[in-house]
């Protein structure tokens, strides 16, 4: 997702960076962290792109996952 994002294709980016939410979700669990910067990276191109509740919804869903998985 992240090459797709660097050469503004954002359909692409958005394509790809569902696919690995969805991979990772099924082969790793749905609270697993590194989904935290799977979730970062959309929110990150959503922002570039000026889709900003789309990049608050990931970037929310990688601070509740941080919240959950991450030693307090």
């Amino acid at each position: 997702g992240e090459v797709y994002a660097a050469r503004n294709e954002e359909d692409q980016a958005s394509n790809m960076f569902e696919k690995a939410i969805e991979s990772q979700k099924k082969h790793l669990g749905e609270d697993h962290p590194d989904l935290s910067s799977t979730y970062q990276s959309i929110s990150q191109m959503y922002l570039l792109i000026n889709q900003l509740d789309k990049a608050c919804l990931y970037l929310q869903k990688s601070f509740e996952l941080q919240l959950k998985t991450l030693p307090s």
